[in-house]
């Protein structure tokens, strides 16, 4: 199963809004680390899970189209459930 335009097009649209999520986290934990406040802060892996989230419909298009593509699929949940577990020990 293909993918069709649209679905392509919002994939396009929210990978490049990840990129700026992701880009936020790292300044967030940076300046924390900097003010020497917390070593870690649930902001930075709050928004490589919302990153990663941003991301899915991009990987599930890949999927549909190759089958070694559900791999991903799976890695990407695995590191969503991981992240949202190192916020919750953040907070």
């Amino acid at each position: 199963m293909k993918c069709n335009e649209y679905i392509n097009k919002i994939g396009d649209i929210l990978s490049s809004i990840a990129v700026f999520l992701s880009l936020y986290g790292i300044y967030k934990q940076a300046e924390s680390v900097k003010n020497k406040k917390n070593k870690l802060t649930a902001i930075f892996p709050i928004m490589l899970v919302l990153t990663l989230f941003l991301r899915l419909p991009t990987i599930l298009c890949i999927a549909f189209e190759h089958k070694s593509g559900w791999f991903s699929v799976i890695i990407l949940l695995l590191k969503m459930i991981g992240l949202i577990y190192l916020s919750y020990l953040s907070i």
